[in-house]
């Protein structure tokens, strides 16, 4: 997936990763007003392809837009 999919994509800040890589910690943890961690944490699934991507909503949209891109040509062909 990283070879294939995210590194092509620019999806730098993605992972499949289980459990989460400590360098990705603040993109799973929620914070309040006073930037103290709120308790509660966060989830991990078993079932990676389903579950298990994190991500930011950068490379999110990255994928989307690729997805929409590829949708285009294809329309284009046929």
């Amino acid at each position: 997936m990283k070879q294939v999919v995210l590194k092509p994509l620019g999806m730098n800040n993605s992972s499949f990763s289980q459990p989460l890589n400590p360098k990705w910690k603040n993109f799973a943890v929620a914070y309040n007003g006073d930037m103290k961690e709120i308790n509660g944490k966060y989830n991990i699934y078993p079932e990676q392809a389903p579950d298990g991507l994190w991500t930011t909503a950068t490379d999110l949209a990255k994928f989307i837009i690729s997805i929409e891109q590829s949708l285009k040509i294809v329309l284009q062909v046929s």
